[in-house]
């Protein structure tokens, strides 16, 4: 019976001390697990700084993004972090004038929860613009030659975004980026897309892409426009060169040379006015154009008494013979 009881109450023992010590390496296991959720998250810091030509700093989409990549985290290692590491771990992240912000109001937020601290930071440094300015920001933007449809739609999206409360996509807003890309997309089909596209749809976004589908359809191209340098359909270029040339070089000759500027592409014709033969002593020609002056000279005067022998008399010669005839008969 001793034997038999001393046995019982080790057993018991030895599983009350393996119940602990699993326990203990579950405990163990689990904040070892928060530490590699906290290390394995890799995202940018957010500044609070505005793009060039942004509505707001951003702050929405990057907290959108936070959330989303700390949730991916937690469901990778299958655990959920407490709202006050999930508040550090953002604290980490932010930099500028958010952290300062962020530092300054620390032991107010450290006891909340993390929804709540990202609501307050993004209402801190969402767009202070009000819903009709950033809508007719909106409805005026255009699309650029570098962007393609689908990038502008994102980037209508992004702007009337910025009007709602949260900086987050709805769908009041995402039907005000659409007008606004039925429109200045391609103006010249404005007509047609209204046609077959709803402005106002509980589904915005698949309007959107049955929009682009249809631009690019019609188009044959993503949206990506070559900009090429306009040329005018007047004068040439050369023409055009030589004239802005001349006026930038002839605006005032008030003692200055006097210069005749020509088209580079014609030639240019030395002055042998001047000059003097050493030979006969001629102006016009040089020595060593001499004789080739002399036969062109001879050929043109031999040409010149060529065409005076065979041109038959005019008829003032005929009227002016026959006057001579008449008046030396009148003598006789």
């Amino acid at each position: 019976m001793k034997v038999d009881t001393m046995l019982r109450l080790d057993t018991i023992l030895r599983g009350e001390r393996e119940g602990c010590g699993r326990h203990d390496q579950h405990a163990r296991a689990s904040e070892k697990r928060y530490d590699r959720v906290i290390k394995s998250f890799k995202m940018e810091t957010f500044e609070g700084s505005s793009f060039p030509g942004a509505l707001d700093s951003g702050i929405s989409a990057w907290i959108t993004r936070f959330q989303a990549l700390l949730n991916t985290q937690e469901d990778l290692q299958d655990l959920q972090l407490p709202d006050r590491m999930k508040n550090a771990l953002l604290f980490q992240h932010l930099r500028g004038v958010v952290s300062q912000r962020y530092v300054a109001n620390i032991h107010k937020l450290r006891s909340h929860s993390f929804e709540y601290v990202c609501g307050k930071v993004r209402s801190e440094f969402s767009s202070k613009l009000s819903n009709q300015q950033i809508m007719l920001m909106v409805a005026s933007e255009r699309k650029k030659h570098a962007e393609t449809y689908r990038e502008y739609s994102l980037h209508l999206r992004a702007m009337a975004a910025a009007a709602t409360t949260t900086g987050l996509e709805t769908i009041d807003s995402n039907n005000g980026a659409l007008s606004s890309f039925i429109v200045n997309a391609w103006y010249k089909h404005t007509d047609n897309l209204r046609l077959v596209i709803r402005e106002d749809s509980d589904r915005p976004l698949r309007e959107m892409d049955r929009a682009i589908n249809k631009l690019c359809s019609i188009a044959g191209r993503q949206g990506i426009v070559k900009t090429t340098q306009p040329r005018s359909s007047g004068a040439p270029q050369a023409e055009i060169k030589f004239a802005k040339v001349a006026s930038n070089h002839t605006k005032s000759t008030l003692g200055k040379r006097k210069v005749n500027f020509k088209n580079e592409s014609t030639f240019k014709r030395r002055d042998f006015s001047k000059a003097r033969c050493d030979t006969c002593g001629e102006l016009g020609h040089t020595t060593g154009y001499h004789d080739k002056y002399i036969l062109l000279k001879q050929g043109g005067l031999a040409q010149v008494a060529r065409a005076s022998a065979s041109k038959p008399p005019s008829e003032a010669d005929a009227s002016t013979g026959k006057e001579e005839d008449e008046s030396f008969e009148s003598y006789d």
